[in-house]
């Protein structure tokens, strides 16, 4: 019964296959159907817009490590075809938008290091105002970056109440130490340093 499985060809090429299917005459008609009915798919895409969402998000919760691994795959076999191109494509990106790469460097850190929250760009420019632009240490208005008070290596959470605007130079000294006066959440830090 098997022998006579494996003896079917596809009726459009001809090629055998198994149980008679042929994936590549498959894909050539559907892609051919999507192009002739676009208009009929965009309106059903419309109308059908919330169930189908609803139902790519429990596919990818049911299948999330399935999905990543094929994503890592994806990503291994793209960087072994076009590294060079795939590169180019990412600076550029991360030029482009440096604070979007801050953040994700910052929640990959945070994850690797299994701290606990995340904060949003919004929350991280509020933390900016209410320091106007100054640094929580040296007090000289420069560029900040978030620094964990209680730092990841020892046990500190990526939720803002622990972050604080620090200039580059004074992160770097504090390293991976709890800075004095750093018991206090960032709100009565903030107060105290406006009130000075």
């Amino acid at each position: 019964m098997t022998s006579a499985r494996k003896g079917r060809r596809c009726r459009k090429c001809g090629l055998a296959k198994p149980a008679g299917r042929c994936s590549g005459c498959r894909n050539a008609y559907l892609k051919a159907w999507r192009s002739t009915h676009s208009g009929y798919m965009s309106i059903y895409y419309a109308r059908n817009r919330e169930r189908l969402l609803q139902e790519a998000r429990s596919y990818y919760w049911e299948n999330k490590k399935k999905i990543n691994e094929r994503n890592r795959r994806n990503h291994i076999a793209a960087l072994i075809k076009r590294g060079d191109e795939v590169r180019t494509k990412r600076r550029i990106r991360q030029k482009a938008n440096p604070e979007k790469t801050r953040e994700r460097v910052r929640r990959r850190r945070a994850r690797l290091a299994g701290a606990e929250g995340s904060f949003t760009m919004e929350q991280w420019q509020d933390v900016v105002l209410r320091q106007r632009g100054k640094c929580a240490r040296c007090r000289r208005a420069t560029r900040l970056t978030a620094d964990h008070i209680i730092p990841l290596v020892l046990g500190g959470s990526s939720y803002i109440h622990n972050i604080q605007g620090l200039c580059s130079n004074c992160n770097s000294k504090k390293s991976g130490t709890i800075s004095a006066g750093s018991q206090l959440g960032i709100f009565d830090r903030v107060h105290l340093f406006l009130s000075r």
